[in-house]
């Protein structure tokens, strides 16, 4: 699918930005590539690609409104979002990767449940998610977006659960299936999510190693950096963060780790 080929590589520099700490540059970028999946999706409403590179761009850009603070507007895009993606996967139950970027969406919207003091509501829908990456992620361990995608959604359940345990079995959990990773394990996404669950367990002595390498290749996820700023870690990023973090090279499913 052309438009799809075309959607998947306009999204792309949006979500590096927002990875390198340029939130305004990203929104810029996303808010163009939805205009664009939209007007497409308007002239092939049938078109599968079309609809999911829409829900995606779409999920990517509530993430980046939800880091600013527009908490409104974030959650607007991510009902659009999670409908599209409901619509897909109820034509095609079988479709693996509807399946896990619909889960993706669901973590967005309890990441935003959760921001918005809705622990309640956050730690349902994040299990939901979980109940479809789980048994994915079961047949892929490698796969790399639902790794992304499992890590996350298991950190964010961690946060949103009151009992210390219990939030400690889900941190141990993600730093299992990030240890098993036999590939690129110093992928900055994965670095990041294994930094959180280590602060989470109190382990901040773990974390200076993966620290470093995030700040060297520019790392600058802004949900990251307020984590780093809670943690009262003094966290700077290369100076030359954009040239070094262009080589990142970020597929259509890679963003579950962007969205906590």
């Amino acid at each position: 699918h052309q438009s799809a080929d075309t959607l998947r590589v306009r999204a792309i520099p949006g979500r590096t930005l927002a990875l390198a700490g340029d939130n305004q540059a990203g929104l810029q970028d996303l808010q163009q590539a939805v205009n664009m999946a939209a007007g497409l999706c308007k002239a092939s409403p049938n078109d599968t690609s079309c609809l999911e590179h829409w829900a995606l761009s779409t999920s990517q850009l509530a993430r980046l409104l939800r880091a600013n603070r527009d908490l409104p507007a974030a959650r607007a895009l991510t009902a659009r979002a999670i409908g599209i993606f409901a619509g897909l996967t109820q034509k095609d139950p079988s479709n693996g990767d509807w399946q896990s970027e619909y889960a993706e969406v669901l973590t967005e919207q309890a990441a935003e449940f959760s921001a918005a003091g809705q622990l309640d509501r956050a730690r349902a829908q994040v299990q939901t998610a979980l109940k479809i990456l789980s048994p994915l992620l079961a047949k892929q361990p490698q796969e790399r977006a639902l790794v992304l995608a499992t890590v996350s959604a298991t950190l964010l359940l961690a946060e949103a659960t009151h009992d210390p345990q219990i939030s400690a079995r889900l941190r141990n959990s993600a730093l299992k299936t990030i240890d098993a990773q036999s590939a690129d394990r110093q992928d900055p996404r994965l670095l990041a999510l294994k930094v959180a669950a280590l602060l989470g367990l109190g382990r901040k002595g773990e974390t200076d190693g993966a620290i470093a390498r995030l700040q060297a290749c520019g790392y600058r996820d802004s949900a990251f950096v307020d984590k780093m700023r809670r943690a009262a870690i003094n966290y700077l990023a290369h100076p030359t963060v954009k040239q070094r973090f262009g080589s990142l090279v970020i597929t259509k499913r890679s963003d579950g780790a962007l969205r906590h």
